[in-house]
């Protein structure tokens, strides 16, 4: 029926990404809560140029997330911590792209 999670909301990011590559804009944003953890929040970005499309999620940060560079097929992907945040960007975009949008993630000041 493609309802959403009764728990995802719209919403004005409380973070921004400072490189994205030409043609890319912000598509879609959405922050809900972990099922595994309560009360804390993902949230989730979503980046596009019409063609490739990659996500950026930022949840509060624990030892479990990717760290580091990794890919599957074509698909390339990114996690690094910044202060108490795990940082994650997956994308079908080259291994540079997605080194590029994840060390531009920033807090909205």
């Amino acid at each position: 029926d493609g309802a959403r999670a009764p728990t995802a909301t719209a919403t004005t990011s409380d973070w921004t990404v400072t490189a994205l590559p030409p043609g890319f804009m912000l598509t879609h944003s959405n922050r809900h809560a972990l099922p595994s953890s309560a009360g804390a929040e993902v949230e989730h970005l979503v980046f596009s140029d019409g063609l490739a499309t990659v996500s950026v999620y930022i949840e509060p940060q624990d030892e479990s997330g990717l760290a580091g560079a990794s890919s599957m097929g074509a698909v390339n992907a990114l996690g690094l911590r910044q202060a108490e945040h795990q940082i994650t960007v997956v994308g079908e975009v080259p291994q540079l792209t997605v080194e590029r949008i994840g060390a531009s993630v920033q807090r909205r000041p």
